[in-house]
């Protein structure tokens, strides 16, 4: 399982509540992410973004363990 991968991003306007989040959403989107791990509540309001779903760190660690 690959855990990080460098990306280009343009810094696109995506839409998210907070601007300033956009940009941790086109690095998920560009990088082709799993899942996008957070506490941001502006982030999580956009579950799932183009089909990656945005999880709390419990909600990442339950799927990792299946607890």
């Amino acid at each position: 399982m690959r855990v990080s991968e460098r990306v280009a991003i343009v810094g696109a306007k995506l839409g998210c509540r907070d601007p300033d989040d956009d940009k941790l959403l086109e690095t998920a989107l560009m990088g082709n992410a799993d899942c996008l791990v957070t506490g941001d509540g502006d982030l999580l309001a956009m579950s799932p973004f183009h089909d990656i779903p945005v999880l709390t760190p419990a909600e990442f660690l339950e799927r990792l363990t299946g607890r």
